[in-house]
C-alpha cells in the first residue's frame, strides 16, 4: 500500500471509517467533555472543530488523538486522510449525533482531539531570551484571547502565561481566535504569584498594555528578556500586579482615541456643526444619554470627550464585570462628591448587559442628578434598557464607519509620530489599507488592531529579532503590503449577534431582496448570514416561508424547491449546504411574485377574531350515527362528483360570513391560470344558483 511521504501513513482509504452511532465510545466521551469544558482531556488533549482549525493542526505537526466526521462530511473524511498517520482513530458519525456533541453553532463535520505539547513555566521563562513572553491575566473573552495568542505569534513571542482568572485557552471561541497559533506557541497556565519572581529571577522587564496611560508602542523599551501582561478587558490588571510592572504601555487604539470633536471622526449627523450631540456637548447640558451603535464607531471616546470638556469626574463601568455592589458604592462616592460641587459622569459599557435590578439602582441617583449616566450598547435600548432609565435619557444612534472614514484613521495613525506609529517609517498603499477598511466592517479599533499586527509583521520581516528591530534604520522599515495585511486580518471581522438586532436587520434584508426580485442582493445578504455563523437551518425556515409569503400559487413549485433546499442542508451539512440555499433564494427572487394567499388568510384571521364562532352548518356535518341523521346533519349536502362541472351552488361559510371572498389571485404565474379557474368556478356557481332558485320558486 502506499505510503504518505510527509505523514508516514497510509494513503486515504475509506476502510479507515469506522462508522458509530453511540454515545459510548471513549474518545468520543473525551470529545464531548472536552467541548463541554473547554479544557484539556486528562490526556493532555483540546478538542477543535472546523476544517481550518484541523487543518492547521496537521499542518503544524500535532499529534491527533482521534478524528471525527459527521456523515454529511464523509467526502471532507476521504480528502483529509492521507494528511493523517495511519494509527489516528478516525470515526464517522450520524449528523445528529456529531451536531450534538459539538458546541459549534454552525458545525462543518469535522473534529479532533489534539495532544498540546506539555511545557514546564521553568522551560518558557528560558525561552525569553528568543522573544517577548505574553502573560493574560484576568482576560474573559475567549474571542480576545484567541487573537491575543495570534498576535503573540506574529511578535514572535516565545510563548503564553495564562494566569488566574483568565479564560481557558482551549475554549474553542479561544481556539478559533487563535487561527492555529496555539499549536505553534508553548502555553502555560500559572498564577501570577508563582510567575513574578520566576520572571525576576531571570531578569525580565515587565510591561503591562493600558488603555488609559502609559508609553506609546513604539516608544517602549524592548530589550529581552520581557514579559508583556495584559490585563481584564474592562478592569485592566488588578492594582496590586500593576504595581509590580516596570513600564506600561498604550494599544494603537487607545493611543489614536480623538481627544476632542474636531479630532473626531465620523457621526457627522451628531456631531457636526449645528448637531443635537454637539450643541448639548457645547452647552454643558448635564442630561444623561444612550450611545447605540456597531462596535468601534466612538460611543467610549464621546463619553471621555464629555468628561473633558466638562471637567467633570469621570467613572468608567463595564456591564460585564461589575455587578449591585460596585454599582451602590460608586453611586454612594458621587453622592458625597455632589456634596463638595463636583460632577461625577458615569460610564457604562454594554450596558444593556445590565438586569433590571442593576439598571434600577441608577434611578434615583439620575433623577436627583448625582451622576450624569452615559450609556453604550450595540443594543436597541427599546429592548434592552428598562423604560424609566430611558425616559430620562437622550438617544443618539451611531452608524457604521465608513471605509473611507477607516482609511482616513488608520492614514492619520500611520503618519502620527506622537501617538500612532510615525516613528517607525512604515509605508502602506492606499489598497493595503482600504483592505484593512473592508475587513473591519466599520469598526475603527478592529482596523486599529489590524494595522499594529500588519506593523509589527513588517517589522519582523525585515529584522527578525527584537534586539534587531530596535537597532534598524528607517530604511528597514519596510511596507505594509497586501500580503501582510491578509495575513494579519487571517478572518473578517463581521458584525453579527444572532440573539440581537443585526441577526434581525440581516434576515429582512434577505426577505425584502427576495421579496424584490432581487438576486444580487439575495446572495449577498444571505452569504453575510451564513459567512457570520448564523444556523443554516433557521435560514432554510425562514426561506421557506417565503415562498409562501411572497410567491404562493404564482410559482407552485417554490414552496417545494424550498423544502428540498432545506433537506439538503440537514442531509449534507455545512459548507457545502450553503449553495442549496443559494439556489432556493434564487428561485425565489426569479419567481412570480403574489401575496394573495398571504392576505387572504390574514383576512381570514380578522373574521375569526371579531366574529362570533358560529356552528358548522347541518348539512357541512358528518352524520355517522342514525342519531345524527335524525337531527339534521348531512341533510341537503351536495355531493360535487355527481353534478355537471363538478361544482355546486350549496352554501359553505356560514350565514354571517355568506358571500365573503378571501382570495383574490393575481395575474402573475400560475395564478392568472388559477384566476380564469375562479372566475369559471363562480360563474357555474351563480348558474345553478339561479336554477335552483326558479325552481324552488315554480
Amino acid at each position: 500500500m502506499k505510503q504518505d511521504a510527509k505523514s508516514g501513513g497510509d494513503v486515504a482509504d475509506r476502510s479507515r471509517l469506522h462508522r458509530i452511532s453511540g454515545r459510548h465510545n471513549p474518545r468520543l466521551k473525551e470529545l464531548r467533555q472536552a467541548f463541554r469544558r473547554g479544557e484539556l482531556t486528562s490526556q493532555g488533549e483540546c478538542a477543535i472543530e472546523g476544517v481550518k482549525l484541523v487543518e492547521e493542526a496537521i499542518r503544524s505537526g500535532q499529534r491527533l488523538g482521534g478524528m471525527f466526521f459527521s456523515e454529511s462530511a464523509r467526502p471532507l473524511a476521504e480528502k483529509l486522510l492521507h494528511q493523517i498517520n495511519a494509527r489516528v482513530e478516525v470515526l464517522l458519525l450520524p449528523d445528529s449525533l456529531f451536531n450534538s456533541i459539538v458546541s459549534s453553532d454552525a458545525p462543518q463535520g469535522v473534529a479532533a482531539l489534539v495532544k498540546i505539547r506539555a511545557v514546564s513555566a521553568k522551560q518558557l521563562i528560558e525561552r525569553s531570551d528568543v522573544g517577548p513572553i505574553m502573560v493574560a491575566a484576568g482576560l474573559q473573552d475567549p474571542g480576545n484571547l484567541g487573537t491575543i495568542l495570534r498576535s503573540a505569534e506574529a511578535f514572535g513571542a516565545a510563548g503564553a502565561f495564562f494566569t488566574e482568572g483568565t479564560v481557558s485557552p482551549y475554549n474553542l471561541k479561544a481556539l478559533r481566535g487563535s487561527a492555529g497559533s496555539i499549536f505553534r506557541l508553548p502555553v502555560v497556565r500559572i498564577s501570577s504569584a508563582e510567575l513574578i519572581p520566576l520572571l525576576r529571577q531571570r531578569g525580565a522587564r515587565l510591561v503591562a498594555t493600558s488603555s488609559h496611560k502609559g508609553t506609546p508602542l513604539p516608544q517602549a523599551t524592548w530589550t529581552l528578556p520581557l514579559a508583556i501582561f495584559i490585563g481584564n478587558e474592562g478592569a485592566g490588571l488588578p492594582r496590586e500586579l500593576l504595581h509590580q510592572m516596570d513600564e506600561t504601555v498604550v494599544t494603537l487604539a487607545d493611543r489614536m482615541r480623538p481627544r476632542n470633536l474636531d479630532e473626531f471622526v465620523g457621526q457627522e449627523h451628531l456631531v457636526g456643526p449645528g448637531k443635537p450631540l454637539r450643541v448639548q456637548i457645547e452647552r454643558d447640558d448635564p442630561g444623561s444619554m444612550i450611545f447605540w451603535g456597531p462596535p468601534g464607531t466612538g460611543k467610549t471616546t464621546l463619553a471621555k470627550i464629555i468628561a473633558s470638556v466638562t471637567k467633570a469626574e469621570f467613572i468608567e463601568f463595564s456591564a460585564v464585570l461589575a455587578g449591585i455592589k460596585e454599582i451602590k458604592q460608586v453611586m454612594s462616592e458621587a453622592d458625597r462628591a455632589r456634596q463638595y460641587g463636583t460632577r461625577t459622569i458615569v460610564f457604562v459599557d454594554e450596558i444593556h448587559r445590565f438586569n433590571k435590578a442593576q439598571q434600577d439602582a441608577f434611578l434615583p441617583h439620575v433623577e436627583k442628578g448625582s451622576i450624569r449616566l452615559i450609556g453604550a450598547t450595540t443594543e436597541n435600548p427599546s429592548f434592552e434598557i428598562i423604560s424609566a432609565l430611558l425616559s430620562r435619557s437622550r438617544v443618539y444612534v451611531l452608524k457604521q464607519l465608513t471605509e473611507e472614514q477607516i482609511v482616513v484613521l488608520l492614514r492619520r495613525a500611520l503618519v502620527d509620530t506622537e501617538r500612532g506609529l510615525g516613528s517607525l517609517q512604515l509605508e502602506a498603499s492606499e489598497e493595503a489599507l482600504q483592505k484593512i477598511a473592508a475587513y473591519s466592517s466599520g469598526d475603527a479599533r478592529s482596523a486599529y488592531n489590524v494595522l499594529e499586527v500588519a506593523a509589527a509583521l513588517t517589522q519582523a520581516a525585515n529584522a527578525p529579532s527584537v534586539e534587531t528591530r530596535r537597532a534598524a534604520s528607517p530604511a528597514d522599515s519596510g511596507k505594509i503590503t497586501d500580503e501582510i495585511v491578509q495575513e494579519a486580518v487571517q478572518k473578517r471581522v463581521l458584525l453579527y449577534d444572532k440573539a440581537g438586532e443585526e441577526h434581525y436587520n440581516l434576515i429582512s434584508a434577505l426577505h425584502k431582496s427576495v421579496r424584490n426580485s432581487d438576486p444580487d442582493a439575495a446572495l449577498y445578504w444571505l452569504a453575510r448570514m451564513l459567512e457570520a455563523g448564523e444556523d443554516p437551518l433557521y435560514i432554510a425556515r425562514r426561506v421557506v416561508r417565503m415562498a409562501v409569503e411572497d410567491v404562493g400559487l404564482a410559482e407552485p413549485n417554490a414552496l417545494a424547491l424550498c423544502m428540498a433546499a432545506r433537506d439538503a442542508v440537514d442531509f449534507i451539512g455545512m459548507p457545502e449546504g450553503n449553495l442549496a440555499l443559494a439556489q432556493a433564494v434564487v428561485y425565489l427572487s426569479l419567481a412570480p411574485k403574489s401575496n394573495a394567499l398571504y392576505t387572504a388568510y390574514g383576512a381570514v384571521q380578522e373574521d375569526v377574531e371579531r366574529t362570533a364562532a358560529e356552528p358548522v352548518p347541518l348539512h357541512l356535518r358528518n352524520a355517522p350515527t342514525t342519531l345524527m341523521k335524525g337531527l339534521g346533519y348531512g341533510k341537503d349536502y351536495q355531493y360535487a362528483h355527481d353534478v355537471e362541472g363538478k361544482v355546486t351552488a350549496m352554501q359553505s361559510l356560514p350565514d354571517s360570513l355568506r358571500d365573503r371572498t378571501y382570495y383574490h389571485p393575481t395575474s402573475e404565474g400560475m395564478e392568472k391560470r388559477i384566476r380564469e379557474r375562479l372566475e369559471e368556478i363562480k360563474s357555474l356557481r351563480q348558474t345553478k344558483s339561479n336554477r335552483t332558485k326558479r325552481e324552488s320558486e315554480a
